[in-house]
């Protein structure tokens, strides 16, 4: 993926430049997940694998993943559920003859320090 596309996503996620969207994005998600906890939106630029320590740990269930790698670019919210759901954007490339790379939504589920992918939260955003 042109390294434009990536500054593009995260200018559209975090509504850098007066762009609006990142509001529209949260009011979304609130609207989608009434009957949980309240969304804390946490936007972190993941510099060189560095992110908060709730986050990085919760990334190690991506780890475990077989047919795609991921690599963590921005953390987005976190929410009170049935223990704690983290959501990040990711670069994913698929491993394929002719790799193909996007960018994605995780959501990872934490329960009494276990880690897992929530079921349908590996979305492609671009």
């Amino acid at each position: 993926m042109p390294e434009e596309k990536l500054d593009y996503a995260f200018t559209w996620l975090t509504g850098e430049g007066g762009n609006g969207m990142f509001e529209a994005v949260k009011a979304q998600m609130q609207a989608a997940n009434p009957m949980l906890g309240e969304i804390e939106f946490e936007i972190y630029p993941c510099i060189e694998g560095k992110m908060p320590q709730k986050y990085a740990s919760a990334w190690t269930a991506v780890e475990g993943l077989t047919g795609a790698s991921y690599e963590p670019l921005v953390t987005v919210c976190r929410q009170q559920a049935k223990g704690t759901n983290y959501f990040l954007i990711a670069k994913q490339t698929l491993v394929t003859a002719t790799p193909e790379t996007h960018i994605v939504t995780i959501g990872i589920n934490e329960f009494q320090n276990n880690y897992t992918i929530i079921n349908g939260s590996i979305v492609r955003i671009f």
